[in-house]
């Protein structure tokens, strides 16, 4: 781009062409954020919790996280009937 622009103009031309770059990195991270986003919606399963976890868990992913952590810590008595099953 600065070699089509005039003698005089080519600070001109590179903040353009700075700018044009911005803007596209902006819309490229908004509109994958929004592909990843309804991807991880459609894929979540909030049937069974209690509304507000649901809720979190629909929000973000780290909400996500915080509700699922307490289900997945191992009981203190060990593996209960279902995890001898797996295990066996």
């Amino acid at each position: 781009m600065g070699a089509r622009s005039p003698e005089g103009n080519t600070g001109s031309g590179t903040s353009l062409l700075e700018t044009v770059q911005q803007l596209g990195s902006v819309l490229g991270v908004a509109g994958l954020g929004s592909l990843l986003g309804y991807g991880y919606l459609g894929r979540l399963h909030t049937a069974g919790l209690p509304g507000a976890a649901a809720d979190a868990a629909r929000d973000s992913v780290s909400g996500a996280d915080a509700v699922a952590r307490p289900a997945a810590r191992p009981s203190p008595r060990g593996p209960g009937p279902r995890g001898l099953r797996a295990a066996a």
